[in-house]
């Protein structure tokens, strides 16, 4: 029996969602399915894809479903399609300040995490600024990280906090006692998201260090990968759901 998805507004601690790093069977309909649920956003990420392969698959999805999309690559595709943000990583800070650049002038400009930024020092300090108007986020793999461009998100990832699902060999980076040190030095907080190994019955735990949210990847797919099920794809994200409200 399938449930009525729960309310954003109900929700104290923010889900994401990943997409698979590579094409999944029923793509289109298993994105426009997660649009469904109060995913903070959903983050669409395929680096092996060029912008025409990108660009295919935003014209399939509806506009309700593109406005919850983050994109990894190929920014120039966010204004264009109505996304609701960027999401930076190494492979695309150059192409960000480019398009920032660009920007500069654009009456879209300067509202990145509700504020205005281009005053003095405040942009010119990090290589992430933050003057264009769709928001965006950021992947961190140090507490260094975090500290130094939490100012410039409106949330970020924190990886990997557990042992990752979906990249053999990629483990845990921090131990129990510096991410509970973190907490204490108000370095996570609610802006940050735990990303790794995330599955539902950690959630519970990643409030208990202070994050304020987890981005879910290997513990949202894998199923699906395997058995093509949407269902069985939307009672998994029910479970995540349930979840994190109850805490």
């Amino acid at each position: 029996m399938h449930h009525s998805p729960l309310q954003t507004e109900a929700l104290d601690f923010s889900l994401v969602a990943l997409s698979w790093p590579e094409e999944v069977p029923s793509e289109t309909d298993a994105l426009e399915r997660m649009a469904r649920y109060p995913f903070r956003a959903i983050h669409l990420r395929k680096p092996n894809w060029n912008k025409d392969r990108t660009e295919q698959l935003l014209q399939q999805l509806s506009p309700a479903c593109r406005a919850k999309i983050r994109l990894h690559d190929h920014l120039e595709l966010v204004k264009e399609y109505g996304l609701q943000g960027y999401h930076l990583n190494q492979r695309n800070r150059q192409a960000f300040l480019q398009i920032e650049k660009d920007a500069e002038t654009a009456p879209w400009q300067g509202k990145a995490a509700g504020k205005l930024s281009n005053s003095p020092g405040v942009a010119g300090k990090s290589a992430v600024p933050c003057r264009i108007s769709p928001p965006h986020s950021l992947s961190c793999h140090s507490l260094e990280e975090v500290t130094e461009h939490k100012s410039h998100c409106d949330y970020l990832f924190l990886s990997p906090v557990f042992d990752s699902i979906s990249k053999q060999g990629y483990t845990r980076h921090f131990s129990e006692e510096e991410l509970l040190e973190a907490r204490e030095k108000g370095i996570i907080d609610r802006q940050v998201f735990a990303l790794g190994g995330v599955e539902a019955g950690k959630l519970p735990l990643l409030q208990s260090y202070g994050f304020g949210g987890a981005a879910l990847l290997g513990s949202l797919w894998k199923r699906y990968i395997q058995d093509s099920n949407l269902q069985g794809l939307e009672r998994n994200i029910e479970k995540f759901m349930e979840i994190s409200h109850n805490q």
